[in-house]
Order: C-alpha cells, then structure tokens, then sequence
C-alpha cells in the first residue's frame, strides 16, 4: 500500500468519526479514542486538537446556539475536507499547533495515554493544605 493511500484512509476515518460525533451517533470521547495515527500528517492533527477542543466547549455549546452552529459548521468543513483527502488549509494548522506541540493520545490510541492528556489539561484545585489535586473526572474508565 502507497503512502497516500495510507494518509487518505486515515483521513477518510478521521472524517467519519467528525461525522458520527456531528450526527450524535459516538461521543467525542469515543471519536477521540478511536482517532486515526496522526503522524506526519498536520492536517489529522488539527481535526484531532478540533475534537478536543468541541468536547472542551460542551458547556458553552449548551447556552451559547450561535456557538455551537459555528462549531459544528467547522467541524462539518473539516470532516468534508478530510473526506476528499484534502490538506486541510494552511490557517486552521497553524492555528492549531500554536496551541499544541505534539498529539501524543493521538499517536498512542492508548486509554493510559489518552487519560495522561485529559490530567494534564483539566483544571487543578488546591487542596486545604495548599498542595494541588488533580480533579478526575474520567476515573471510571481506568476501572
């Protein structure tokens, strides 16, 4: 198998999970977790750190409808573009890595690994003592 085979089929995956998340059909945890390999390829990057960010916004997505239209309507772009094995344009990658350096829960497609993005990302309360707690939210998977 080609190299751009490869790359289009990991394209055409990573589109159809955007697509079942849009559709309500899988969580955006599962469309996470089930992400295609992303190496070398900046394009599946972005739409990984894209899925990120919708499940971050669920909240604002709730109140806010202008958002979410703006929201899934990206996601829509991104998930046809990805469809036709299209690069996706030059703007939404760099807007992307700018916020993130690498893609590791993507890479790995490991429960560990995925859960090891989330802890670092979430917020972190201080406790009485003045240490930190990591809050964990998502602990019913690690059972």
């Amino acid at each position: 198998m080609e190299q751009t085979d490869i790359v289009f089929g990991r394209r055409k995956r990573a589109s159809d999970l955007i697509f079942a998340v849009l559709t309500e059909k899988i969580s955006v945890l599962v469309a996470i977790r089930s992400f295609p390999p992303v190496e070398n390829d900046k394009s599946l990057e972005a739409a990984w750190h894209a899925l990120m960010h919708y499940e971050a916004d669920e909240d604002i997505r709730k109140i806010d409808r202008e958002y979410t239209k703006m929201q899934d309507d990206f996601l829509e772009y991104l998930a046809f573009e990805l469809a036709k094995g299209k690069d996706l344009p030059v703007n939404i990658i760099a807007d992307y890595t700018n916020f993130y350096k690498e893609t590791p829960a993507a890479k790995k497609h490991g429960l560990a690994d995925l859960w090891g993005i989330f802890d670092k990302k979430l917020n972190i309360e201080e406790n009485k003592k003045g240490k930190t707690k990591k809050n964990k939210p998502f602990k019913f998977f690690l059972k």
